[in-house]
């Protein structure tokens, strides 16, 4: 039970740090949490796994051997990656130098946790949020990121920086440029990112009524999956869109049954706050994340597609969860308060105080199963148990 006590320890104190100390703390957070993998063991089954043994084999290439050579691996997956993921074998070989594979997760968890920690730091100061609403923020990443979401190394990876920049890019407005070419370098990195780029494209789109069919566009185009990779076949001259018709093709007619109902229901609870939060914020439109919410939608509306295909469920709830950060503080923001110890809640309508009431019993609900399926299994793979 020790990474279980130490996330409720971690998530308890986060409440009471004061403002002035809160980067300090997530700062600490980052590195304990992290350094927890130098003594993960995982199983076979695990992506962490698959990667570990591709380390192994890469630390003993040069550069050139690996970017500038015929050489194709000894693996499916040392194929795959080098056709599809070149960012990604950058990423391993430069940590690879270091000859310790326990390096891989402990710096893509310094990565994942600094960049989300950094998020929360950003969205309370630009929207004026007192210390539990970065409380909250803290409470959700731990919660939800959990050992073996970092463990998948890639997917994580390219998520959380996706969200770190379309942040940067359409909320804080800085740094345009710059987010697109970070956009661009991630679908070197994990292929799900084109999608997340072609979303960010279609949010140039400024009649309201195309934004409307690009949402019901995304949410049937995963379903004319076939009709895609056919169309992508036709380009197979290039091996990174040879090996996208082939993902199209697995993810299309891919696993199903895993775990399937749990997935969906807690994308739909998340997909139900989104839109009550759209509904009772009533000045949307003239706050900053009117385009980060627009984004929001077309990726829900996407997953909503997607959702008979468990493997794309789950990941792309993981990446709602990150991107709703905003609006969970917000959502706090605006309905509870602290005050001399007592804890109030803001609301001046029925249906306000019903759907704050109703979410809560449900968040409360998920976070205890989430939990106990995320967290516990997980303490058996560390060479330390509590």
């Amino acid at each position: 039970m020790l990474i279980v006590s130490l996330i409720i320890f971690s998530i308890i104190i986060s409440y009471f740090v004061p403002k002035r100390r809160i980067g300090l703390y997530m700062g600490l957070i980052t590195i304990i949490l992290s350094c927890l993998y130098l003594g993960f063991v995982p199983p076979r089954d695990f992506d962490l796994y698959r990667h570990f043994e591709l380390f192994n084999t890469i630390k003993k290439m040069s550069f050139k051997e690996l970017f500038f050579s015929d050489y194709k691996g000894n693996s499916a997956q040392m194929a795959d990656y080098i056709d599809s993921a070149k960012g990604y074998l950058f990423y391993l070989f430069a940590i690879s130098r270091l000859k310790i594979k326990e390096l891989l997760p402990v710096v893509t968890g310094i990565i994942t946790y600094g960049l989300l920690f950094n998020r929360i730091k950003n969205i309370a100061r630009d929207f004026v949020m007192p210390n539990y609403c970065m409380a909250l923020g803290i409470s959700i990443v731990l919660i939800f990121i959990d050992f073996r979401d970092i463990s998948c190394i890639r997917n994580i990876l390219a998520y959380v920086i996706f969200a770190f920049a379309i942040y940067q890019d359409l909320v804080k407005k800085k740094r345009q440029v710059f987010c697109f070419i970070i956009y661009i370098l991630l679908c070197t990195f994990h292929m799900a990112c084109l999608i997340l780029l072609a979303i960010r494209l279609l949010l140039l789109l400024s009649n309201k009524y195309l934004k409307g069919l690009a949402t019901i566009l995304l949410i049937g185009i995963f379903p004319m999956g076939e009709v895609i990779m056919n169309f992508v076949g036709k380009f197979s001259g290039s091996a990174y869109l040879s090996r996208l018709a082939y993902k199209i093709h697995v993810y299309r007619f891919g696993r199903t049954e895993y775990n399937w109902h749990g997935a969906i229901m807690f994308f739909l609870i998340l997909a139900v706050f989104f839109v009550g939060f759209l509904y009772v914020q009533k000045n949307i439109r003239e706050i900053r994340i009117k385009n980060y919410s627009t984004f929001c939608i077309y990726v829900i509306a996407f997953t909503l597609g997607a959702s008979s295909q468990y493997d794309i469920l789950l990941r792309n709830i993981e990446l709602i969860v990150i991107l709703l950060l905003p609006h969970m503080m917000l959502f706090v923001q605006k309905f509870v308060d602290f005050k001399n110890g007592h804890l109030l809640i803001k609301c001046n309508s029925l249906g306000g105080n019903v759907y704050f009431i109703v979410f809560m019993i449900c968040s409360l609900a998920t976070l205890v199963f989430y939990s106990w399926i995320a967290y516990i299994p997980m303490n058996q793979y560390f060479m330390i148990k509590g």
